[in-house]
């Protein structure tokens, strides 16, 4: 992606993706530290009910705090320069990195629990459906000289969630 970038767009939305997948790195940290690993730890122990339910408490945190994450630093970046030498972010931007934020957690989320339930299988097609979605959507980028972040956050975004459908 940042290939495609650095052949294909202006300086500014390469400067605008990185920054912005920074942030959704950071978010994703914090879903590792507080969801992922906890739920690693905790649910291979449960069995039938208990683990259902554990997995939906699991999920309902992960999506209130992608969901709180996403929104402040959407709002954070749209009404606040990302840095002095960055012009404002605008809605569309914003936007796009708030989806990419949520879609981010969902994907991590459901690849962890198929790793909990031993469906590493699952996981694996999940990336390859990623991967075959993602592809080319970047291919339509490049081919309609479309190569913006906020149309890269969306691309990616949308096989993230895609990936993940059953």
């Amino acid at each position: 992606i940042g290939l495609v970038f650095i052949k294909f767009a202006d300086k500014h939305d390469y400067y605008a993706y990185s920054q912005l997948i920074g942030y959704v790195a950071l978010t994703s940290a914090i879903q590792s530290a507080l969801v992922n690993t906890t739920a690693l730890t905790l649910l291979p122990k449960r069995i039938g009910e208990d683990r259902v339910r554990l997995t939906n408490a699991f999920f309902s945190l992960q999506l209130f705090l992608s969901v709180v994450l996403a929104i402040a630093g959407g709002v954070f970046l749209w009404a606040i320069p990302a840095s002095i030498s960055m012009s404002a972010i605008g809605v569309p931007l914003a936007f796009s990195m708030v989806l990419m934020v949520l879609a981010t957690w969902l994907r991590e989320f459901l690849r962890n629990i198929q790793f909990i339930n031993l469906r590493a299988d699952f996981c694996l097609w999940q990336d390859v459906a990623y991967a075959l979605i993602l592809v080319p959507c970047i291919g339509v980028l490049v081919l309609k000289e479309m190569v913006l972040a906020e149309h890269m956050l969306l691309a990616i975004s949308a096989a993230g969630i895609l990936s993940v459908l059953p």
